[in-house]
């Protein structure tokens, strides 16, 4: 009678743990859920700010035509290369906020792969738990019989 109330109380334990770590993957997974997310918005952020460069080296290319112009029909140089300082300032600024995007965007791939492997070891805990409430569910079923 002894042992079948010990082993009752630990299937309760076993249950009440499994329950817990059953909370903990569901909350790792709404976690890795997000993080996903921000890796998608971070991505296109950084086509976007791709596109931009583009944008900013095609303009840089027409302002040096214009300065060529410039320079055969008025030698106005000095506005153009002031504008050229500028735009060629932008594409470096464009650069380094790819640049740290790029790093935040491997710092979430890290995060969401320490996540995928506490999930992967949160569920193996689960499984060797269900084989331990299993065994403990049939010593109770033999202890019964």
């Amino acid at each position: 009678m002894m042992k079948k109330e010990e082993l009752s109380e630990e299937l309760l334990a076993c249950q009440n743990s499994l329950q817990t770590c059953r909370q903990e993957a569901e909350g790792a997974t709404q976690k890795l859920s997000g993080l996903r997310e921000t890796i998608g918005s971070r991505q296109k952020e950084l086509q976007e700010l791709d596109a931009q460069k583009d944008e900013l080296k095609a303009a840089e290319a027409e302002l040096e035509q214009l300065r060529q112009s410039k320079l055969r029909s008025e030698g106005e140089l000095g506005s153009l290369r002031l504008q050229h300082e500028e735009l060629q300032a932008a594409v470096t600024s464009l650069s380094g906020e790819k640049d740290e995007k790029q790093r935040s965007v491997a710092s979430l791939h890290e995060q969401l792969q320490d996540l995928q492997r506490q999930v992967s070891e949160m569920k193996k805990e689960k499984e060797e738990e269900l084989m331990k409430k299993e065994e403990l569910s049939e010593e109770l079923l033999a202890c019964q019989n």
